[in-house]
C-alpha cells in the first residue's frame, strides 16, 4: 500500500517542478513571488525533518510523516494551486 503512494508523490512532485520552471521562465512579480515562496517551503520542511531528525523519529517515519497528508500530498495542493 506505501508503494502507490510514493509513486503518485514522484508523479506530483515531477508536475509541481515542471509548473514552478515555467512560472519562474515567464518573470515578472508573480516568479518574484513564487521564487520567496518556494525558499519558505524549503525551510519549513528543513526545520522539520531536523526536529523530527533530532528527537530521534526513524529514518522512514521522517519520510512518511513529511510526505503523507490525510489522503492527499502537499504536493498536489501544490499542483492545484499552480
Amino acid at each position: 500500500m506505501f508503494k502507490p503512494q510514493i509513486s503518485m508523490l514522484a508523479f506530483e512532485a515531477q508536475q509541481v517542478v515542471w509548473l514552478r520552471g515555467i512560472e519562474l521562465a515567464r518573470g515578472g512579480p508573480a516568479a518574484k513571488r513564487e521564487a520567496a515562496r518556494m525558499v519558505n517551503e524549503k525551510a519549513a520542511a528543513s526545520r522539520q525533518a531536523v526536529l523530527k531528525a533530532a528527537s530521534g523519529t526513524a529514518p522512514k517515519a521522517l519520510f512518511v510523516g513529511i510526505s503523507a497528508r490525510s489522503g492527499q500530498t502537499l504536493v498536489a495542493c501544490l499542483d492545484r494551486r499552480l
